[in-house]
């Protein structure tokens, strides 16, 4: 009795981290949070014990066909989202926030962006831009860091490992001082 249920729990265990790593690969393929992910491959996971079939197959085989519904579910959710009317413009094209009618009091992306290019760098202000118009979101990156800022600013921007790495920690410097805030308010 003890060795059968040491073997289910292997099994189940097994079963558990094929969702995970399904879940983890399409997340990163779709740029979508690991965890809304790994709920809906824990859902299919219940659906596939409810279908199984032990003549048919193996559950591992039964269980590896139903995750790839896991692509599928990252494609409609991106879809909804890039499609959701309140995130398009007039022309079908997906809008930039300086395109939200804001407050009065509070300056637009745009006019952001022209102040803080008076005090940071070229190079900083390309960085900036680029954050703040969520590029890195439309790129199928999960959030912006230091090592994707060194991947796109190489290949959209020519430039070198040791140039993104300045211009992110000069921002993060500006950040941090006050120096950017200071045209936010």
């Amino acid at each position: 009795m003890k060795k059968t249920k040491k073997i289910e729990d292997t099994q189940f265990n097994n079963w558990i981290r094929m969702c995970r790593k399904s879940a983890w690969y399409f997340a990163k393929k779709y740029a979508m949070e690991y965890a809304d992910v790994e709920a809906q491959s824990f859902l299919i996971y219940v659906r596939a014990l409810e279908k199984w079939d032990s003549k048919k197959s193996s559950f591992s085989t039964h269980l590896t066909v139903q995750l790839r519904a896991l692509g599928d579910y990252c494609k409609k959710v991106k879809k909804e989202y890039h499609a959701d009317p309140d995130t398009l413009c007039e022309d079908g094209s997906s809008f930039y926030f300086d395109s939200i009618e804001g407050s009065p009091a509070l300056p637009s992306l745009v006019e952001f962006l022209q102040a803080a290019s008076t005090c940071v760098s070229k190079d900083v202000h390309s960085v900036l831009e680029w954050l703040l118009y969520r590029q890195w979101d439309f790129d199928r990156y999960l959030k912006p860091s230091v090592n994707v800022i060194v991947r796109i600013s190489k290949k959209e921007w020519g430039w070198t490992k040791e140039r993104a790495i300045a211009a992110w920690e000069e921002l993060g410097n500006c950040w941090m001082n006050g120096t950017l805030a200071e045209f936010a308010l």
